[in-house]
């Protein structure tokens, strides 16, 4: 990475890469804090704060695309002592997200509408053409991070009401989303979306959903893996340093207490998700044949179940974006207003974004491009706000919109009345 970093920075002015550790080199990244105007954290969100808390100490502005952690919202009030801003939730999702759905809620309220439903989906996914394997996703960020989202609670709201989905249940909750006739996706709940009620300020929604769009079978696929407990974290004495050789058969074998066939280790699967349609069996025994786990390759020594999948999965080929491949980001919004004189109408928003020419993924177009707009306003003195926020203002997102529209990133919106 650090080489690859030298690579991109040969042409760009004042651009200097510095290899970093900020666990075993705090005093360094201290000390780089201190000699900029702003600091931009792209680290994993449990990192930030450790940034944060530097910032504060050096008064400098900080930018993150990460969700507000309850740990980085303790360091509100100490940020707006120090008078600095420390803006979060500015990339595509959580961040335009955000700014596009508050634009189009915004024009609603001015027009004195209220609306009523509103869903936000969005998705990180391969292109197309480059969806080569059965689960039609590659791995942008980590494995086990990936892995582990299929286990978050989910809470939205239907006809006014909280609805809960336990963790257990969240991949299995899937549902087949019509976005684009182009696209075989299907949807799952995103986190918690009731507090969106009050940070969007939708008085009188009675539907409110916030999901995550991935391609058709992936969500039955992961079930699978979880339902059996592959994806437990609890350290395995088979899978020890020092335990002995183990296939993949045989762990599948132990794991679901039967013999260590191929022929029973899948009928055991069917009967455990319940499967009944022939379709269903055969995407999964294709699943888990292109997988290996029903092969005599031996368990690599991960400790745990999770991170032996993990493994398995990291060192597939086609779980990777091999050189030429594109990915692409799916975001859509739609919007149920109702006004004053009764009338009604569905407003939506969509982006469909792909990697650039140049080999610029649209991941890193969307999450680059909004941090650096945000930062570039901090720098500017364009936005008063202090303390720990999100682009939850005009002030932020109408500037950050224009911004990305003259870069070419813009949600196609449509008006129907009902």
């Amino acid at each position: 990475l650090y080489d690859e970093a030298c690579g991109r920075c040969k042409d760009i002015p004042n651009a200097k890469p510095v290899h970093l550790d900020i666990n075993a080199n705090p005093d360094i990244l201290e000390e780089l804090i201190s000699k900029h105007d702003i600091a931009i954290s792209l680290l994993p969100y449990t990192l930030h704060c450790s940034v944060a808390e530097l910032c504060i100490k050096h008064k400098k502005d900080l930018v993150t695309a990460s969700y507000i952690s309850e740990d980085m919202m303790k360091l509100d009030e100490a940020a707006k002592a120090a008078g600095i801003t420390i803006i979060n939730e500015v990339g595509v999702d959580p961040g335009l997200d955000h700014m596009s759905a508050l634009k189009v809620i915004r024009e609603v309220q001015e027009a004195g509408g209220v609306v009523e439903g509103f869903s936000s989906l969005c998705g990180g996914l391969t292109a197309p053409e480059a969806a080569n394997n059965p689960l039609g996703y590659k791995f942008s960020w980590s494995p086990r991070g990936v892995l582990l989202a299929g286990r978050n609670t989910a809470r939205y709201l239907k006809d006014g009401k909280p609805v809960e989905v336990a963790g257990h249940e969240l991949l299995k909750s899937a549902k087949p989303i019509d976005v684009n006739p182009a696209f075989a996706l299907e949807v799952i709940p995103n986190r918690d979306s009731t507090p969106y009620v009050e940070r969007y300020k939708l008085e009188g929604v009675k539907d409110l959903y916030r999901g995550t769009l991935r391609y058709k079978n992936y969500c039955l696929q992961m079930s699978c893996l979880a339902d059996l407990g592959f994806f437990s974290t609890e350290l395995m004495p088979e899978l020890a340093p020092d335990a002995a050789p183990m296939t993949w058969i045989e762990l599948f074998g132990k794991v679901c207490s039967v013999e260590p066939t191929k022929a029973a280790v899948f009928a055991h699967i069917v009967a455990t998700m319940g499967v009944t349609s022939e379709v269903e069996k055969a995407v999964i025994k294709k699943f888990f044949n292109w997988l290996g786990m029903f092969s005599t390759a031996e368990v690599p020594r991960e400790k745990t179940l999770l991170d032996a999948v993990c493994h398995l999965m990291s060192n597939k080929p086609e779980m990777a974006f091999a050189e030429g491949e594109r990915d692409m980001i799916l975001m859509h919004h739609v919007f149920d207003c109702v006004y004053g004189d009764g009338r009604k109408e569905q407003r939506t928003s969509t982006l469909i974004e792909y990697a650039d020419a140049e080999g610029a993924t649209a991941m890193s177009r969307t999450v680059g491009l909004t941090c650096a707009m945000a930062a570039q306003l901090v720098l500017d003195e364009a936005v008063e706000q202090k303390g720990v926020c999100a682009p939850l203002t005009k002030e932020w997102y109408d500037p950050i919109l224009d911004m990305l529209e003259k870069e070419g990133i813009k949600l196609s919106e449509t008006v129907a009345e009902e």
